[in-house]
């Protein structure tokens, strides 16, 4: 019985991982067509590139971005300053670059932790079924219904300020999207024939769950991380421009907006640079995931 198990295995699996290593191949090259045909997927694909050369190569800047040079403060852009200096004498461009670091560290390890756990979540919630897959997602309900921006203040305000603390509080709140997108994933996926047969050949429900749903779910979440990175990063810039992110002397470009307030029509452009890079790199992750998302649904 075990051979004829192990020779069903081989005869009904292999072609699929053909199958699987040539769409692999064929995605990528869709996906290049498809950023080769938008102009603004491809300005996106070429800002973000740039920004992530940037802020690795940030130490290279010839500036402290944290030491202060009050005699030479709020100098416009030029003058050795490309971007000018902050109402301390700092350089500009190089909290810029630093902020930028903290903005997009903070982007990236929320959706990793919103995207591990809201497909974890997710895939159990709909796999399982019945009263487990009610319970589950009531919870969701629940925690969707939480305003979650001001809960987000009122967290910070107890726990101790810093890049951790950001993206666990960010994390809290941005998984249930996530969670919802999987199970419903899940639920069309567990009636395809592949898993039927997986569960007549008696394969334990873990391995079906790590090695057959949640591959085949990639696409879904690939497009929900790009989406996820932007939304840590508007979240995590709002909040520090109101005071409860990232706390100085560390830049970020929401804690550089809140302190350009004082000085937004004397000098506006200590507002308008984090204000582009913010606006630019959201844009961007927006674009890059619709473009992630018609490249599956051509697929």
């Amino acid at each position: 019985m075990d051979s004829r198990k192990d020779k069903f295995v081989r005869i009904n699996y292999q072609p699929e991982l053909q199958r699987t290593e040539y769409q692999q191949k064929s995605f990528l090259h869709s996906f290049v067509l498809e950023i080769k045909a938008n102009k603004l997927a491809i300005a996106a694909v070429i800002f973000l590139m740039v920004i992530f050369v940037a802020v690795l190569l940030a130490p290279l800047s010839p500036y402290d971005p944290d030491k202060m040079d009050v005699v030479h403060k709020l100098q416009p852009p030029g003058n050795g300053h490309l971007f000018g200096t902050d109402n301390l004498g700092r350089d500009y461009f190089t909290r810029a670059l630093y902020g930028g670091r903290v903005s997009l560290q903070v982007g990236f390890f929320s959706m990793l932790v919103t995207i591990i756990f809201g497909t974890v979540w997710g895939t159990i919630s709909g796999f399982a079924g019945g009263i487990v897959d009610v319970i589950m997602m009531r919870i969701v309900d629940i925690m969707m219904s939480i305003p979650s921006f001001l809960l987000l203040i009122i967290l910070n305000a107890f726990i101790a300020p810093g890049l951790f603390t950001m993206v666990f509080i960010i994390s809290i709140f941005a998984w249930m999207g996530v969670a919802r997108i999987v199970r419903a994933e899940t639920m069309s996926l567990k009636e395809r024939d592949f898993i039927l047969a997986s569960r007549c050949l008696g394969e334990k429900k873990r391995n079906i769950i790590w090695f057959h749903i949640i591959p085949n779910m990639i696409p879904t979440v690939i497009v929900a991380a790009s989406i996820s990175i932007a939304n840590a990063i508007l979240t995590e810039s709002s909040l520090s421009f109101l005071g409860f992110g990232v706390q100085l002397p560390m830049s970020s470009w929401g804690n550089m907006l809140q302190g350009a307030q004082a000085h937004v029509l004397d000098r506006p452009y200590l507002a308008v640079f984090p204000g582009i890079f913010i606006l630019l790199t959201v844009l961007s992750f927006h674009v890059l995931g619709d473009v992630l998302r018609k490249t599956f649904e051509r697929g």
